[in-house]
This record gives C-alpha cells, sequence and structure tokens, in this order.
C-alpha cells in the first residue's frame, strides 16, 4: 500500500474479521516489522504465482497462472554519486496462462519481459513477438502485473500496514507449503483493509487478499506464490528475450488494441463537480487540449504517478492545456484532502465514476489526451506515461496551432 513500482494499480482490500480489537496488537505488529525487515533487503527473486478474484470482481477479471521473477532497478552511477533517491521500475518476466475469457475457448499464454527500458510480448498462441519503450509499451505488461507482489523491493514495504488503524494477528495457515502468520489490517485511508500471510522462518510474504468496494464492481483479489527463491541467478537477456523464430514481429501502434476509446474519434462530454467546490464541464474547454488522469486514493500507482501529473501541469500552465484529475471508484476516500496535502495544484474532479465507465476504464491510472477539437488523441493505462503523454499534449497543441 505504499508507493510500490509498476504501473496500472491493483485495488488493495481484504475482508474485515467478523469480530476485532481496535487497538494495535503487539504480535501482529512484531510480525508486520519482521516482515518489513525481510522484505527491505531482497534484490532479486522468483516465484509460482497464482491470481484470482471473488465476487463480482471475478465476472470481470480471469484467473492467471504462472512463474514470475524480478530484480530491482539499477541507479545510474551519476544519480548514486549525488545522493538521488529514484524509484524506477523493476527488470521483471512472467511466463503465464490466463483462463479464457467469454467467447474464447482456450486459455491465453504469453511471456511477457521488461528491462526497465524496453517491454517484449510473445503471444504463444497466435505467434507473435512485440516490442515497445516502456511509456508507451507498459500496457503490454497488464496481465504480468497481476503476478506481481508489489512490496518486493520497496524501500518501506510495510510502513502503511505498521502504521495502520488496526492489526491483528489471526494465527497461522499454510501457504504453498509455507506456514504462515495472518495479520489484518484496517489502513489509515477509510475503507482500506488487507490481509497477510507470511512465512514463519523468513518472513517474507507469501498471499494477500485485497476486497475492491467500489461501486462499479466489488469483490476480492487473491494472490498467492509458492516456491519462493530470493538468490536467483539471472542475467540481462533474461528480461529482453528476443523474438523466437517464425514468430510474426508486430507493432504496438498497429496491431494492440488496449480496449480504450480509439484516437481520432470524439470524447464523450462529462459534467463534474471538483474538490474546491467549482464544475468543469469537457465541452467548455474546446479550444484547449485537455489531459484527463484517471485515479483513486486508495490506487498506490496513482499516487505514485500524480507527481507527473503536477509536472505536467506546470509545464503547460501558461499554454492552453488543461491537466485535470478525475478520482473514480472511490466512495470512501478524499481526494481533495489528498492532493492539497501533496501540494499538487492541478484541477480536481470527483465522483468520476459514470466517466469512468464511458472512458473505458477498468485499471488505474489511465491516461487521455483530447485535443482542441474535443477528439480523442491519445489513451494509455499504466504509470510511467509521462514521455507519451507530453509527446501526445505537443502534438495536439501543433496541429491546433496554439
Amino acid at each position: 500500500m505504499n508507493t510500490r513500482n509498476l504501473s496500472t494499480c491493483f485495488v488493495a482490500f481484504a475482508v474485515m474479521p467478523a469480530a476485532f480489537v481496535l487497538a494495535q496488537d503487539p504480535k501482529a505488529l512484531e510480525v508486520l516489522r519482521q516482515a518489513d525487515a525481510a522484505t527491505k533487503r531482497v534484490k532479486a527473486c522468483s516465484y509460482e504465482a497464482e491470481f484470482s478474484a471473488e465476487g463480482q470482481l471475478a465476472m470481470r477479471l480471469p484467473t492467471i497462472k504462472g512463474t514470475f521473477m524480478a530484480r530491482s532497478a539499477r541507479t545510474g552511477f551519476v544519480n548514486r554519486m549525488f545522493g538521488a533517491n529514484e524509484t524506477r521500475m523493476p527488470a521483471i518476466r512472467a511466463k503465464l496462462t490466463i483462463s479464457p475469457s467469454k467467447g474464447e475457448k482456450e486459455p491465453k499464454s504469453l511471456d511477457v519481459a521488461s528491462d526497465g527500458k524496453i517491454v517484449t510480448l510473445c503471444n504463444l498462441n497466435e505467434r507473435y513477438w512485440m516490442t515497445q519503450n516502456i511509456g508507451s509499451g507498459e500496457v503490454l505488461l497488464d496481465a504480468a502485473k497481476q503476478l506481481y507482489m508489489l512490496e518486493f523491493f520497496h524501500p518501506t514495504p510495510f510502513s502503511d500496514e505498521l502504521n495502520g488503524k488496526v492489526q491483528t494477528y489471526e494465527g497461522v495457515q499454510e501457504v504453498g507449503g509455507v506456514t504462515c502468520d495472518v495479520v489484518y489490517v484496517v489502513y489509515q485511508m477509510a475503507g482500506l483493509e488487507a490481509r497477510w500471510y507470511f512465512g514463519q522462518e523468513d518472513h517474507l510474504p507469501r498471499r494477500v487478499d485485497r476486497v475492491h468496494k467500489g461501486l462499479l464492481a466489488r469483490g476480492v483479489r487473491t494472490l498467492s506464490i509458492s516456491n519462493l527463491d530470493i538468490r536467483p541467478n539471472f542475467t540481462a537477456a533474461d528480461f529482453r528475450p528476443p523474438c523466437p523464430r517464425e514468430f510474426e514481429k508486430r507493432q504496438l501502434s498497429e496491431k494492440w488494441d488496449s480496449s480504450l476509446l480509439k484516437p481520432g474519434q470524439m470524447a464523450p462530454d462529462w459534467k463534474l463537480s471538483t474538490s474546491d467546490g467549482g464544475t468543469i464541464t469537457l465541452s467548455k474547454l474546446r479550444g484547449q487540449v485537455v489531459v484527463l488522469d484517471f485515479w483513486a486514493t486508495w490506487c498506490t500507482f496513482c499516487k505514485m504517478s500524480l507527481p507527473e501529473t503536477q509536472k505536467l501541469h506546470e509545464t503547460y500552465k501558461d499554454k492552453p492545456v488543461r491537466v485535470i484529475g478525475i478520482c473514480c471508484w472511490d466512495p470512501k476516500g478524499n481526494p481533495g484532502e489528498y492532493i492539497k496535502s501533496m501540494k499538487y495544484t492541478f484541477e480536481t474532479a470527483v465522483k468520476g465514476d459514470q466517466v469512468a465507465e464511458k472512458y473505458l476504464v477498468t485499471g488505474l491510472p489511465t491516461y487521455y489526451v483530447i485535443d482542441a477539437e474535443g477528439k480523442i488523441a491519445f489513451a494509455g493505462a499504466g504509470a510511467n506515461q509521462r514521455e507519451s503523454l507530453s509527446k501526445a499534449v505537443e502534438k495536439a497543441m501543433k496541429v491546433s496551432g496554439k
């Protein structure tokens, strides 16, 4: 629940026990402290994983199984020399199988990788291979993200859990052949809850149950891992696999469907209240380039990316460009308070669930750039979109002659 790496964000709540004590549980706190210390030391890992969903979320999210490996990002020499504390995306690779969605007969098999700069995807069913830079190609990682235990490689993995309102020790349970301590957490931010399972011997996370209590869908997301290895031998080639022989090479811009609204079509109009009591109507912004950032207060990846949204706002504040954050799927959060506490100055629209639905948003953060004529100029899901957004804004301004 901290500012953790990787982009399109996962919903992170868990089912509340039938009864619990509204006080800090010393046993739970000790388990969390041990987990925080142990997880900080992880520099690389590999494991087998399974992601599944229950409730209404099961209708939207497939079951995903596979192997996952990752290595922490390496800060460049110049940044290390000047003491820069740069949060970078780790190198990852996932070989996974996705359960068939409605209308499909067979599961989909993918080999997805990123070295932090380049993303590659190999579709083993359709026998094609794709590569793209991380800014515009992060959508290729969407399925792999579901198998990523976000806390690995973060400098303070369980600080939000340790500082939560409630920590309750729930006993012992086996996960993937490992005996685990189970801790239930109520976070400081309203509506956020989680149940964690930590190995008793190594104190590393083996499972987390998360619940989405949003308006569009409700249910539980579970990620469990097994056969965890924190001392694997990786090479750079592991995270940038070549195109297999006799596989078709494709370009993302030509043949990848991100399922978002397509560039060139008119952007659906909307009117929303703002966090400061005003209103924004999209059609009244005609003649300006509009950047939309769909986010939520519970979304770790969103909060990772909001500084980039602020930078975009500051870069173009004297130009005919409006940068607007649209908070959605967040019935218990207080987006205005969060934006104010972080000293962000871009406009913030609230209660944007219906707008998110119009714009086919299924994960957060999601971004759109709308040109001066009201047409979609760019659509992208996931963090690390700054380069793509800047290019789209510059192109839209040039086309409009602004």
